[in-house]
């Protein structure tokens, strides 16, 4: 990713709700379902980020909905450590191409394929 990706992905978390997300669903006894994603465990109307009530719509198994939306909960919650990593990715990244070209130009007998699989690797 590129900074001004990160940068925008940074921009829209601080506009939610902090987390943790969690995610609630339930099956009706007489037909239809309700999922909802709460800022708070207590899973009250107040603490409602997402609800949706008769969530059994569309051609999607109830497994596939309701991992659908626990990958939503699990990505807003892990989304500041994966930006970090992401950014510590590409200072490493730098460093390593700063490396390969300072090492380059001061040794002839540089063997520039170690330094390239090594900024492979970091990819």
């Amino acid at each position: 990713m590129i900074d001004k990706e990160l940068d925008e992905l940074e921009a829209l978390l601080a506009k939610t709700s902090p987390k943790p997300w969690v995610l609630m669903y339930s099956r009706h006894s007489g037909g239809g379902a309700t999922v909802q994603i709460s800022d708070s465990a207590d899973h009250t109307n107040e603490s409602a980020i997402v609800h949706w009530m008769g969530f059994d719509a569309g051609d999607k198994t109830w497994k596939q909905k309701i991992a659908n939306a626990a990958l939503i909960v699990a990505l807003r919650n892990a989304a500041p450590d994966l930006i970090a990593s992401a950014r510590r990715e590409q200072k490493l990244r730098e460093v390593l191409e700063q490396a390969f070209n300072l090492y380059n130009e001061e040794h002839d007998e540089f063997a520039p394929e170690l330094w390239r699989s090594a900024l492979e690797e970091t990819k």
